[in-house]
């Protein structure tokens, strides 16, 4: 394990260095914020046939994403008459964790290292109609190691407990769509293929979907409304639709009013219609069999509706205070499908359906001062609505509902405080989904450098009710279902952006175990059976997760 992460380490590395030669090497590069391009370099970019452009507000508008950086002047080359401008960057980063123990498992160790190069193409057929492409080919690399309690094992089996891999490699469809602006020489444009639909916070939504997009803007008002289903792949690994994610039809609406300058308030409609083929139950009726892979343990009709509202007040000499408030109520009835059998012939075995009520919220604000280094204090409250179901509610539930607020399956709950770099705000390492869960957050961070930026954050996580799931979280483990204690996430991130082309992030993140990962039973205790010892889990309460994630990336 220690020699496999040091070499991947140095691989990275060396990765970070030969960009950093390319980022010396590479016209319009500088490392010296506001130094200009000698001449030398301006005429090798006319003779290289390319020249820079800087695109318009409302271009960059359409195909910047908030999580990247690119040349403020883009390159381009001239297609039949108009400019074609195009960039990508290119990524590297190396991922090592330590998960809480799943079970009888000692340590679960993990290694990760993914490459990846993106590339872009902008084109204006006319003064109104764009095109835009972003595609990415990858390469990643999985490693995980990991000891166990039990000694009973022959050897074949403990050499592939010990040692699991994983590599692939391919190429991904991001983003494809034409879009035409201005119509019926209004504010009104259409957007049609697979977009990035995103909002600033990524609390409701921030995914590439197929779809067709209205939109109307204005200086201080925004209105869009979109339709969108999955039609395609994402990437050339992949062998189909994610069953989770087939035949989901979505209505996403969003009005933006800027009330006063860098103050917004925004409403939010997601309607959700899952009409893929609900398996039936076998008995009383038998399917034809499918593979593990296929399997789509839920179906939902689910209604979204909410309001948010952020933006800044300056304090005078005392700086600046950036708030956010984001808030949703969530109905409708959602299915659950149980299934059994062996990996390429399973069946379902029970179907379950229950109404869904839920609601919940997020509130915080930053206080950044005028000291030296800008520094900044953040602090945060998020709740969402909880319920003692599980996942796979019991078969006599299914007249009742369900309380817990589950978010939209299209957020990331990623963003930055005051920092140069965005980072998963409910925590780096648990990554939880705002579900039967409250989150205290408190954050300081301060810049370094005029680019570069360090950032301490502290989560504390606890259930509304004490329940033996915990919705998306990355921990194996699921929580006894006894306590509602989860447990502390500190996470320190850390950005350097002194480069027009290049930036290095490094996060490094603990997660110390609450008292809901105490000891229990794998399985149900009923009709007065005792837990047998093969089934008692220890206890977790205490344990600590660690993660460390180093980041290069390039862009051009």
């Amino acid at each position: 394990m220690a020699s496999s992460a040091e070499a991947l380490t140095l691989r990275v590395w060396g990765w970070g260095i030969l960009w950093g030669l390319v980022l010396l090497l590479t016209p319009g590069s500088s490392l010296a914020e506001g130094d200009a391009d000698p001449p030398d370099v301006a005429l090798a970019r006319d003779k290289s046939g390319f020249e820079r452009k800087r695109l318009s507000e409302k271009e960059e508008a359409l195909i910047r994403r908030p999580d990247e950086r690119r040349p403020e002047y883009r390159l381009t080359t001239d297609l039949w008459g108009r400019p074609l401008v195009f960039g990508g960057d290119a990524d590297t980063r190396l991922r090592l964790g330590k998960d809480v123990p799943f079970k009888d498992q000692r340590e679960d160790d993990l290694v990760r290292v993914s490459q990846t190069l993106t590339t872009d193409f902008f084109y204006r057929l006319t003064e109104a109609t764009s095109v835009y492409f972003r595609g990415s080919a990858f390469y990643r690399s999985r490693r995980k190691d990991f000891d166990d309690h039990r000694t009973n094992f022959d050897s074949d089996l403990s050499t592939l407990i010990h040692d699991d891999r994983e590599r692939e490699r391919g190429v991904a469809w991001r983003e494809g769509w034409i879009f035409i602006g201005n119509l019926f020489d209004t504010p009104l444009s259409i957007q049609l293929g697979r977009q990035r639909v995103n909002e600033a916070r990524e609390w409701w939504w921030d995914e590439d979907l197929d779809a067709v997009r209205l939109r109307y803007d204005r200086s201080d008002l925004h209105f869009e409304l979109a339709v969108a289903q999955q039609l395609a792949r994402r990437t050339s690994v992949e062998s189909h639709i994610d069953p989770e994610e087939e035949d989901v039809l979505r209505f996403l609406g969003r009005a933006t009013w800027e009330w006063t300058r860098k103050n917004r308030l925004q409403l939010y409609l997601l309607s959700q219609n899952d009409h893929s083929d609900t398996a039936c139950p076998s008995p009383p009726c038998r399917e034809t069999a499918i593979k593990d892979v296929e399997e789509d343990e839920s179906d939902a009709n689910l209604t979204w509706l909410g309001a948010s509202a952020d933006g800044r007040w300056g304090l005078g000499s005392a700086g600046r205070l950036y708030y956010w408030a984001d808030t949703a109520v969530v109905g409708g009835r959602e299915t659950f499908l149980d299934y059994s059998g062996v990996s390429d012939q399973r069946f379902v075995d029970s179907r379950t359906r229950h109404g869904v009520h839920g609601w919940g919220f997020d509130l915080g604000a930053t206080w950044q001062t005028r000291l030296p280094g800008r520094p900044s204090l953040t602090l945060g409250y998020a709740m969402g609505s909880g319920d003692v179901r599980s996942d796979s509610p019991k078969a006599d539930d299914q007249k009742s509902n369900d309380h817990s607020f589950r978010q939209t399956s299209l957020q990331d709950n990623n963003d930055r405080f005051r920092g140069v770099n965005s980072f998963k705000y409910y925590g780096e390492l648990l990554r939880p989904e705002l579900s039967n869960l409250r989150i205290a957050t408190a954050a300081l961070g301060f810049r370094f450098l005029k680019n570069s930026s360090v950032e301490l954050i502290y989560h504390s996580y606890q259930q509304v009710e004490a329940a033996k799931f915990l919705r998306k979280a990355t921990v194996r483990r699921q929580p006894a279902g006894r306590k509602r204690g989860i447990g502390h996430e500190l996470d320190l991130v850390i950005g350097i952006e002194e480069w027009e082309h290049f930036e290095i992030e490094l996060i490094a993140a603990g997660f110390r175990a609450g008292p809901a990962f105490g000891a229990h039973c794998d399985g149900e205790l009923f009709l007065g059976f005792i837990c047998e010892p093969v089934d008692v889990v220890s206890a977790l309460d205490g344990e600590w997760s660690y993660l460390g994630l180093l980041k290069f990336k390039f862009n051009f």
